[in-house]
């Protein structure tokens, strides 16, 4: 055989036999140990629970006989109190017996001194007596209401634990008769394991033969597979020690002690085709490598290509996403200022229309404080000129009929004047009298006829002029409280 073609088809044997190993490597034990340890485990949790319901069982038992010992305590004390009390019950009684017979003669013999010493003592005996039944009884009444333990809920409870121990020791029959089922279950199916354990041993050797030396890989699966049938041997031989009903501890350890050593030696085996495999693996890998760094080189420059047109694509794509969000910014910004401008405008308009609204309403108020100050000063001058001229025409009225009066009575005063003048001329030839024109006519002198001048009108003015004035500083208070 070309020894060229060694190596590539020993890697090949190496993974063929590696994918043989995995399919056909012995199937472990430890399911089967698990199942054991199951129903030993089994096995402790009854004893367990039998041992923990032995010791209820105690402690109730121990409880009850001490509460029933209580009870019975309190039974025989409360038994001799009461035998105590009949006895006090009878000396009460005699006492009053003898205390009515001590009545009896103190009655028959009424002025002898010993009956009366007599009845006083009988009397004195049935107060002591009396107290002393008193006492007997309130200790025989706090005995009768004594707490003492219920013995029924106890006798109970001692018998549902006793029930309980009795079921986890129906228990732990039923878990030793189900261990030693699983035992000799374990035993016959290691005994298969074993028998197909060595069957394998044997088509092993025969491909051994066919191989050999061609592949000395396979001369270390036969080694296996034979540590393989020691192990199960040997574990067959401690299932048969566990499963025997007097167990030899000492033979239980050596045999455990011969599957560890056998399980030591099996996987020193596995370990040893593990290290074999991974140096074909390695082998294998290395003549991979070569290969794959060429690929990788050529992979690394079309990814090199691919990462700078993705670059290049990535920085174009980021340049137009800058400039769009660049435009954007701007347009944002500008519609902002925009938006400011007018809210600006809006405010501003309305800042003035407001200021005209509150001027306007300034102006109206003052046009309208000034409309009510006119009113009010026309008001004060039309009153000011209604008292005037109330006052002028009250004067003039009080003129007019001053003047009137004052022409009446120049008018009564001249008819009775001339009704006077007519009477003295009636009387007297010369007399002095008023004339038709309203003048005095005063008498001639002795010398001769002269007339003097009538002063009657103008006294008659001036009492009106008077008047006049009068009636005008009457009326000038009514016009400074109109003022």
């Amino acid at each position: 055989m070309n020894n060229k073609n060694i190596i590539p088809m020993s890697l090949a044997s190496v993974a063929i036999l590696a994918t043989s190993f995995v399919a056909n490597q012995p199937v472990t034990v430890k399911a089967e140990m698990a199942s054991t340890a199951s129903a030993s485990s089994a096995v402790e949790q009854a004893k367990s629970k039998v041992a923990e319901a032995e010791k209820d069982v105690s402690k109730g038992q121990e409880i009850y006989d001490e509460a029933q010992k209580k009870v019975q305590e309190k039974a025989d004390v409360i038994r001799k109190i009461d035998e105590e009390r009949q006895i006090i019950n009878g000396e009460v009684q005699k006492a009053y017996l003898e205390l009515r017979q001590a009545q009896e003669e103190k009655n028959k013999y009424p002025g002898r001194q010993e009956y009366t010493k007599k009845f006083d003592e009988a009397n004195k005996k049935v107060d002591e007596i009396t107290k002393k039944q008193k006492a007997k009884d309130e200790e025989y009444t706090k005995k009768m209401y004594e707490s003492i333990p219920d013995v029924g809920p106890l006798l109970t409870k001692l018998k549902a634990e006793k029930d309980k121990l009795a079921a986890a020791k129906r228990q732990l029959e039923k878990a030793k008769v189900a261990e030693k089922t699983e035992k000799e279950a374990k035993v016959k199916k290691l005994e298969t394991e074993l028998d197909q354990a060595r069957e394998k041993v044997k088509k092993q050797a025969e491909e051994d033969k066919r191989n050999y030396p061609t592949n000395t890989l396979k001369t270390l699966e036969l080694e296996i597979a034979e540590s393989y049938v020691k192990v199960k041997e040997a574990e067959l031989e401690l299932a048969k020690e566990e499963a025997r009903e007097l167990q030899d501890e000492d033979k239980i350890k050596q045999a455990k002690e011969k599957v560890e050593s056998e399980k030591a030696e099996a996987k020193r085996l596995e370990e040893l085709k593990t290290d074999r495999k991974k140096a074909a693996e390695e082998a294998k890998r290395k003549a991979e490598e070569a290969k794959q760094k060429a690929e990788e080189a050529k992979q690394k420059a079309e990814e090199e290509a691919k990462r700078k047109a993705e670059e290049e694509a990535k920085r174009k794509a980021e340049e137009a996403k800058r400039k769009a969000e660049e435009e954007a910014k701007r347009k944002a910004e500008e519609a902002k200022r925009k938006a400011e401008e007018e809210a600006k405008r809006k405010a501003e308009e309305e800042a003035k229309q407001k200021a005209e609204e509150e001027a306007k309403r300034k102006a109206e108020e003052e046009a309208k404080r000034k409309a009510e100050e006119e009113a009010k000063q026309k008001a004060e001058e039309e009153a000011k000129r209604k008292a005037e001229e109330e006052a002028k025409r009250k004067a003039e009225e009080a003129k007019r009929k001053a003047e009137e009066e004052a022409k009446r009575k120049a008018e009564e005063a001249k008819r009775k004047a001339e009704e006077e003048a007519k009477q003295k001329r009636v009387d007297s030839p010369v007399f002095a009298g008023t004339s038709l024109d309203n003048t005095y006519q005063a008498p001639a002198a002795k010398k001769g006829k002269q007339e003097l001048p009538s002063t009657g009108a103008k006294d008659n003015v001036a009492l009106a002029s008077l008047g006049f004035l009068g009636l005008f500083l009457g009326a000038l208070p009514f016009v400074k409280h109109k003022n």
